[in-house]
């Protein structure tokens, strides 16, 4: 479904109506916010602004409308980044070749948009498929038929053999008419299963479960929870627990595994930045995964992994900001600080830990 948010007779600037969004989030009138972010997307989309149409699309996702903020998306990118080639306009194109591009240089936009590659290339002959290296090996096993290549040696070839171009957001865009059916065309990536049950077996087997945490984030911008709160979930939950927090985290590690008494498995043949294939294994091997918002929080849940991710109450982050449940992912849970102290946020995380029968 396609919103027209154009209002030429609208008198305020796009830019005060993006201000005023912002406002009306803090005060949690959302009904308000919503209509300046539709308001400001209108003027953007008129005059094609594209880092305009990416503020708003920003908000609306927050607000909680997805594939209309996917749609800003698409028509931004296209602004920053056109091609000779015509954009798919969503038709069925037999005897077509399509190629899917990344305009968005965020890796975890093409890991939660993938869902729509298999119902696009359905519609074409041929659909390449241009993605960063680390997720090469992660998308050719989740969508066999489909020719993904890596992005920058392969984008001129790709581009000169195709008939038409769409970006991740565009195949959602026009393969999902509203949040209810991006809801129901959730489909999982799938990693190796030979490297899943290494993990599992390495990591003690099935006799308990395996809950993977990742506290920590180089963006300064974040509220993170201390490590404190991670070690009391540590010691009160009885699981198998794995480090999936990036970086040189050794201090931290030693820490938990000292204030909690529970040992902390790390492993150092996995390393996420580097292969995203194999840390894609790791934490298919998980049943449970605890993360604040990171690119773990978007892959956990675009493999189905049980999820809960940890928000703080900023209006930095592009989850929604009203309740648990996120579209992108059926299995993940938002949970929400809400201005409480950080132990009551855990005590939430330890209820709904014991919900899933660990």
């Amino acid at each position: 479904m396609t919103e027209d948010f154009t209002s030429k007779s609208d008198a305020i600037p796009p830019q005060q109506r993006i201000a005023e969004s912002l406002l009306a989030i803090r005060s949690r009138d959302w009904k308000t916010a919503l209509e300046h972010a539709r308001q400001a997307a209108g003027r953007f989309e008129e005059v094609h602004d594209a880092q305009g149409l990416f503020q708003a699309a920003i908000l609306l996702e927050k607000l909680g409308r997805v594939v209309e903020a996917t749609r800003l998306l698409s028509i931004a990118g296209r602004l920053q980044s056109p091609c000779l080639l015509p954009e798919w306009a969503g038709g069925e194109l037999p005897g077509k070749a399509l190629v899917v591009v990344q305009r968005i240089r965020d890796i975890g936009a093409p890991i939660r948009q993938a869902r729509a590659i298999a119902a696009a290339a359905g519609r074409f002959e041929r659909c390449v498929v241009l993605a960063s290296e680390r997720l090469v090996p992660l998308l050719r096993r989740s969508f066999p038929g489909v020719d993904v290549l890596s992005d920058e040696p392969a984008r001129e070839s790709a581009l000169s053999a195709a008939d038409v171009v769409a970006s991740y957001e565009t195949l959602v865009w026009r393969t999902c008419r509203d949040d209810a059916q991006l809801a129901s065309s959730f489909r999982p990536l799938v990693s190796d299963p030979d490297q899943v049950s290494r993990f599992v077996d390495s990591y003690g087997g099935r006799a308990r479960p395996r809950i993977g945490i990742s506290w920590f984030s180089t963006n300064q911008a974040k509220d993170v929870p201390p490590i404190d709160e991670w070690a009391r979930l540590m010691k009160q939950v009885d699981a198998t627990f794995v480090s999936l927090q990036y970086g040189d985290m050794n201090a931290d590690r030693a820490l938990l595994q000292t204030s909690s008494g529970s040992a902390l498995i790390h492993d150092e043949m996995v390393d996420q930045l580097r292969d995203m294939d194999r840390f894609a294994a790791q934490v298919a091997a998980m049943d449970v995964v605890v993360t604040i918002s990171n690119t773990l929080a978007q892959l956990s849940g675009a493999l189905g992994v049980r999820t809960i991710v940890i928000l703080d109450d900023k209006v930095h982050l592009i989850w929604p900001l009203q309740g648990e449940d996120c579209v992108w992912y059926p299995r993940t849970t938002l949970l929400h600080r809400m201005g409480r102290e950080w132990p009551a946020v855990f005590d939430q995380v330890q209820e709904l830990l014991q919900g899933e029968a660990l």
